[in-house]
């Protein structure tokens, strides 16, 4: 008798180990992005000037132009993460990932007296990756490293010319993520914290773009090929249970 309490002693806590091995996390939080500032800089380039004006709740940047003949505007929306980890050892774990990472929106004109020529350039994009993490003793702060990709769908158009024109694109991107966490609440079973992602991949292309204006076939704007960076830094919130 004496052995069968204890072979069900011991696995209770093999059981009980094994709960606390895993963790699911769901996030929500702000991203920070390159990616928009170098469409930005792309249709500054090609005529589209502009001055930036940054809304600090960084969930919504919005840009406007004060040059009388050119305007360009930037809207940017944040993220959110679905994470599994396991830990390995007791300062050690590894980890999967995915989400969203932005919305970006980048929209410019150029003017000729009473004439517009507008092109859109619109990027969604979300990310999975896979690290390698190293945490505390506690489990209440950590850092990892791994690969990334970044699953871009990318468009272009403008209704302002002779043809309404639309270039749309997928693209994925390979890169890395760099993550780190502190859970300033951390109980046996849940966790609360904060969590950040830098994430650096493959830069996105740009096709050309020709547009005339369908008032004024003289009145013509092009957005020539161009890469915009795909670097990114994102702070979200983190609820997560163990298992």
């Amino acid at each position: 008798m004496r052995k069968i309490v204890l072979l069900l002693f011991c696995a209770t806590v093999v059981t009980v180990n094994a709960q606390t091995k895993n963790y699911i996390s769901i996030e929500k939080g702000i991203t920070i992005c390159s990616q928009s500032r170098s469409i930005s800089n792309a249709m500054d380039k090609n005529g589209f000037k502009d001055h930036y004006h940054n809304d600090l709740s960084l969930i919504i940047i919005t840009l406007t132009g004060d040059d009388a003949d050119n305007s360009q505007t930037l809207e940017e929306q944040g993220n959110y993460r679905i994470r599994y980890g396991y830990h390995l050892r007791a300062k050690s774990a590894v980890e999967i990932g995915f989400g969203h990472s932005y919305n970006c929106t980048v929209w410019g004109s150029t003017v000729a007296g009473n004439d517009l020529n507008t092109i859109t350039v619109e990027d969604k994009s979300d990310l999975a990756y896979a690290a390698y993490m190293c945490n505390t003793a506690s489990g209440n702060k950590g850092i990892g490293i791994g690969p990334a990709l970044s699953f871009c769908k990318m468009q272009q158009y403008s209704h302002s010319g002779q043809n309404t024109q639309l270039i749309e694109k997928k693209y994925v991107l390979p890169g890395a993520i760099l993550t780190s966490y502190w859970n300033f609440v951390n109980r046996k079973n849940w966790f609360l914290g904060l969590r950040t992602d830098v994430m650096l991949t493959a830069p996105l292309k740009i096709d050309e773009m020709k547009i005339t204006n369908k008032n004024d076939p003289n009145f013509t704007s092009v957005f020539k090929q161009s890469t915009a960076g795909n670097s990114m830094f994102a702070l979200t919130l983190t609820g997560a249970v163990k298992f």
